[in-house]
C-alpha cells in the first residue's frame, strides 16, 4: 500500500500537469475572455476605460476660452511701469469709482464706509491717523506694491492719489522725520527706519520701505511689465481692473488670501488641496450690483483638476436643496460659476444689490 509521501508526490505531478496544460491553451491564465460575446464586452469595457482617461487628459491641457479683461488704465499702466522690478504683490482700489458707484452709495452701511480698509498696525494706517486722512473720503486711487520673499530685506512701496492737506503733513513731518534726502525739487523724509515718505504734489502722496524705491519712482526710470512677464501675466488675467483688485504672485500671500476666502466655510477650509496655490488674481466692480472674478494658479494641472472637483462638488452640494443654508445663501452659490483652466480654478460670478440686500437683513451685516 502506497505511504503518503508516494501520495503527496503523485498529487503534485497531477497539478503540474494541469498547470502546463492551462499555459499551453490560455497562456493568460483566464484573465482574457475566450468566447466571441465575452470578448466583445471585454473590448467595450476597456474602450469606456480608455475614453474616459483620454477625455480627463483633454480637459486638463485644454485652454478654455475665457471673457476678455478690462485693458489697464493709461495712468495706472504708468504708475506700475515704474514700480521696482522684483515686485510680486499688487494691489489697488480705485476709491473714486467705488465712491460713485449704487452699490456704495445704497448697500454698503456707514460702518464700514467710515471704517479703514488696511490693517490698523500698518505703516500706511500709522501715517493716515497721524495726518488725518480718511482712506475711504481723501483718498481717489491707492496702489500698493511689494517685494515679498519671506525674507529681513522684503521691501513695498504705495502710491496713494487723491485730495491731502499739505500743511497737516508738513506738521506731522516737523515732529516725525529723523532724515531727509533730495531728489530734484522734492524731499523725501524718513519717518521710520523702514517708511520714507515724499508729496510729489498735493494730490499724490508715495510711502516707501526704502528711499531708493522712491527715487526710482520718480525718475520713471523703470519698465517693469517687461522686467517681470510672471506678473505681467498676472495683470493679463485680472478682469476687472478699476475698483478693486489684487494680483499676488508670491505663494505666501496667495495661501493667507485663500485662507480668508475660505474662512467663513469649515468645508472648503479644511480642503487642503485647495490652498496649495502658487498665485492668485481678484479682482470686484461695483456697480448696480457686485461682479466678481478670482483665478487660483496650482504648481501643476492635476492639482488644479483635484482642487476644482472639490470645490465644485462642495459649492453645488452646499447650494442644491435639502441642505441647511438659507434660500439666499443657496442663491449666491448657485450663482458662482466654477471652471477648470490648466493650472487654474476660475471662480466668477455676478450679484444684484437686491440680493446682496436680502443676504445681508438676513445675516445681520454684509
Amino acid at each position: 500500500m502506497p505511504d503518503s509521501s508516494s501520495r503527496e508526490t503523485e498529487d503534485i505531478t497531477k497539478i503540474n500537469q494541469r498547470v502546463n496544460e492551462l499555459a499551453v491553451s490560455d497562456p493568460s491564465g483566464g484573465l482574457f475572455p475566450k468566447t466571441k460575446a465575452n470578448k466583445i464586452a471585454f473590448g467595450i469595457f476597456l474602450g469606456v476605460i480608455t475614453a474616459f482617461f483620454l477625455s480627463i487628459a483633454l480637459w486638463l491641457n485644454w485652454p478654455k476660452e475665457r471673457p476678455e479683461s478690462e485693458p489697464l488704465p493709461e495712468n495706472m499702466r504708468n504708475m506700475i511701469s515704474r514700480l521696482p522690478h522684483t515686485t510680486n504683490v499688487l494691489m489697488y482700489v480705485g476709491m473714486d469709482n467705488v465712491r460713485r458707484s449704487a452699490f456704495w452709495k445704497t448697500i454698503l452701511p456707514d460702518s464700514v464706509k467710515q471704517s479703514s480698509f488696511i490693517s490698523d498696525s500698518s505703516s500706511l494706517s500709522y501715517f493716515a491717523k497721524e495726518t488725518d486722512i480718511v482712506l475711504t473720503e481723501d483718498v481717489d486711487t491707492l496702489l500698493y506694491a511689494a517685494s515679498s520673499y519671506a525674507s529681513p530685506n522684503d521691501t513695498f512701496i504705495s502710491i496713494l492719489s487723491g485730495r491731502f492737506n499739505p500743511l497737516k503733513i508738513q506738521t506731522f513731518l516737523d515732529s516725525a522725520s529723523t532724515n531727509a534726502r533730495q531728489y530734484n525739487s522734492l524731499v523725501i523724509h524718513r519717518i521710520e527706519p523702514k517708511l520714507w515718505f515724499s508729496l510729489k504734489d498735493s494730490t499724490q502722496i508715495i510711502l516707501a520701505s526704502l528711499a531708493d524705491h522712491i527715487e526710482d519712482y520718480l525718475s520713471a526710470s523703470n519698465d517693469y511689465f517687461n522686467a517681470n512677464p510672471r506678473m505681467a501675466h498676472l495683470l493679463d488675467i485680472t478682469h476687472y481692473k478699476s475698483h478693486l483688485w489684487m494680483a499676488l504672485g508670491n505663494a505666501g500671500w496667495a495661501s493667507g488670501a485663500m485662507r480668508g476666502l475660505t474662512a467663513s466655510n469649515s468645508e472648503l477650509k479644511n480642503m487642503g488641496n485647495l490652498r496649495q496655490i502658487q498665485q492668485l488674481v481678484l479682482s470686484l466692480k461695483l456697480d448696480e450690483g457686485l461682479k466678481g472674478q478670482t483665478e487660483w494658479i496650482y504648481q501643476s494641472r492635476t492639482s488644479a483638476f483635484f482642487a476644482y472637483g472639490l470645490l465644485w462638488l462642495a459649492v453645488r452640494v452646499s447650494g442644491s436643496e435639502g441642505t441647511r443654508l438659507k434660500t439666499v445663501e443657496k442663491e449666491i452659490l448657485n450663482a458662482i460659476e466654477i471652471q477648470q483652466n490648466q493650472e487654474s480654478i476660475i471662480l466668477r460670478g455676478t450679484f444684484s444689490n437686491e440680493l446682496i440686500s436680502t443676504f445681508r437683513n438676513k445675516d445681520k451685516g454684509f
